[in-house]
């Protein structure tokens, strides 16, 4: 555990978990609860730097839940107060929203594959990274491209000379 600033990444997991906590205690689904705070452990163990302030956050998801439990992990953070009297943890709407998206490529119409890329990634961009692809490359390599159709966060369709096609092909 560190006393330093949590990741983008740290802070979505946490958010994404104290979302789907709240839901289910609203909705008296305890064990789905339970569940996604088994899901962030998990997550939460892979890590190398644990910060702080995240850990305190999920101890204070687990009160309800284990209410001894978190009493003595709080104490242990070094907190000479219930933490009974702490408000529960609320959700940051803007760490719920994902940065990357799947971007499906098709080649001549076809979806031959998806690339993971950044939501205002450009055509470029995300053209070389399906050029790059393993799956995707095999369709591109040693051909002229006749069109390339982009549709920003929603598909890119590459088109190729059917003249280059049909002498590859034979």
């Amino acid at each position: 555990m560190t006393d330093e600033d949590p990741t983008l990444e740290q802070l979505r997991f946490l958010h994404k978990c104290i979302a789907k906590v709240t839901e289910e205690i609203e909705a008296t689904r305890f064990n789905t609860g339970i569940s996604a705070m088994m899901e962030f452990i998990n997550v939460a163990y892979k890590w190398k730097k644990r910060p702080k302030v995240i850990i305190e956050a999920f101890v204070l998801l687990l009160a309800p839940y284990a209410p001894h439990l978190a009493e003595e992990l709080w104490f242990r953070l070094g907190h000479s107060k219930s933490l009974a009297y702490e408000p529960f943890p609320k959700v940051d709407p803007a760490y719920l929203e994902e940065s990357t998206i799947l971007l499906p490529v098709q080649i001549n119409g076809k979806t031959r594959g998806t690339i993971q890329v950044e939501k205002t990634c450009s055509e470029e961009d995300a053209f070389q990274l399906a050029s790059k692809d393993e799956k995707l490359s095999k369709y591109l390599d040693g051909m002229s491209i006749k069109k390339r159709i982009f549709v920003p966060g929603k598909i890119m369709n590459v088109i190729l000379d059917r003249q280059h096609v049909k002498a590859a092909v034979q």
